[in-house]
């Protein structure tokens, strides 16, 4: 009987410490899972990223306060160990669209991103939070004059604040430049993808689901979501990828071997009666990236026997779109002049560590 007891007692007790390594999220709205929401850690460290069922690992009890972030919620602020957190939703408005002539078929676009990335090797830890301007083309339908290369985003304005602390240094908070090291951390337009086409709700989502699912080749592809005034989308990039992590061989050419481990983009549309949403409809996108550096280049940067683990969480907001004649179009190509930073009103707050590393930086430099 006291065998069993000392059973039992150990059962519950294992069972409550795996419960504890996990944190569900959920949304208010209609108590799904939230997936792709980000927990980073009072620090600004990225923590890890909610699965197709909401849940992330559960960090050490050292770092709360912790922060949760998804695009459509609330950030929601852990002061304390808990198994479930409700996000609350937010409702967003689209920004404005100029009227459409016929004789000005190609549209412009002006965004703004913010990007929160942070490595770690064996001697240093590093956090960089970057601001982008960007800018991209594109027309509803083929048109002579255009360059299907304008449809990727281009930088034109950004703003990097870091810091880097280690065993063997002091800590540092300074504005990198393009060409420092630390830069590398920052994936910017890179991986950035933008609404192809139309994107139609699925059949289930027609006939009344809230969410709905399709598979990829080695798991879920993509998860759909209708609730509150948006549809989402949330595509999982290595769902075709055996071993779900992609080796891209650009990056081997140059020394620079990366694993990428997980590579979930979100778009987020405002909901309109046809079912059928595009660029117009868009609210903002955002994707989760956990990559392995392993290449020589990364090592001989930092100084590091052991590869570097990098995770970044980024924005984008569509700011507006006009509409452009063909002269006007080859006008803005050739500009190439550095835009004036402009947030959109639909923006969550900056994370806290990310705002005091900004703040702290900016009056440093006056």
């Amino acid at each position: 009987m006291i065998r069993r007891s000392i059973i039992t007692l150990l059962a519950a007790i294992v069972i409550t410490l795996c419960h504890a390594r996990e944190l569900v999220v959920v949304g208010s709205d209609d108590g799904l899972p939230v997936v792709g929401a980000t927990l980073l850690s009072g620090s600004g460290h990225i923590l890890g990223i909610t699965d197709r069922k909401g849940i992330v690992a559960h960090p050490p009890t050292s770092t709360y306060p912790l922060t949760l972030r998804s695009m459509g919620y609330e950030v929601f602020t852990i002061a304390e160990p808990m198994d479930t957190v409700v996000l609350n939703a937010v409702e967003y408005a689209l920004p404005e669209v100029s009227v459409t002539a016929a004789e000005r078929p190609f549209r412009r676009v002006v965004w703004y991103a913010r990007e929160y990335s942070t490595g770690t090797t064996g001697v240093d830890t590093m956090q960089l939070y970057s601001e982008y301007m960007l800018e991209s083309f594109f027309t509803d339908r083929k048109t002579k004059g255009f360059h299907s290369s304008d449809r990727v985003l281009s930088e034109k304005a950004v703003k990097r604040y870091a810091r880097i602390s280690g065993v063997n240094r002091p800590d540092s908070i300074f504005m990198p430049r393009e060409s420092d090291d630390i830069s590398i951390l920052a994936w910017g337009a890179t991986f950035c993808t933008l609404p192809e086409g139309k994107t139609e709700e699925t059949q289930a989502i027609r006939a009344g689901a809230s969410t709905d699912s399709i598979a990829g080749k080695y798991g879920i592809d993509k998860v759909f979501h209708k609730g509150g005034d948006r549809y989402t989308v949330i595509t999982d990039r290595l769902s075709s990828h055996k071993s779900h992590s992609w080796s891209p061989a650009l990056f081997k050419l140059f020394g620079m071997t990366i694993d990428i481990e997980n590579y979930d983009s979100t778009f987020c549309f405002q909901q309109n009666d046809s079912a059928t949403y595009d660029l117009y409809d868009m609210l903002y996108s955002s994707v989760n990236l956990n990559i392995l550096a392993r290449g020589k280049v990364f090592k001989w940067l930092f100084g590091s026997s052991e590869p570097m683990r990098m995770n970044a969480y980024i924005e984008l907001y569509p700011i507006e779109i006009t509409s452009h004649s063909l002269e006007e179009y080859r006008e803005l190509r050739k500009a190439g002049t550095e835009m004036e930073f402009r947030l959109p009103s639909l923006t969550l707050p900056e994370i806290p560590a990310a705002a005091a590393l900004r703040q702290q930086i900016t009056s440093t430099a006056e």
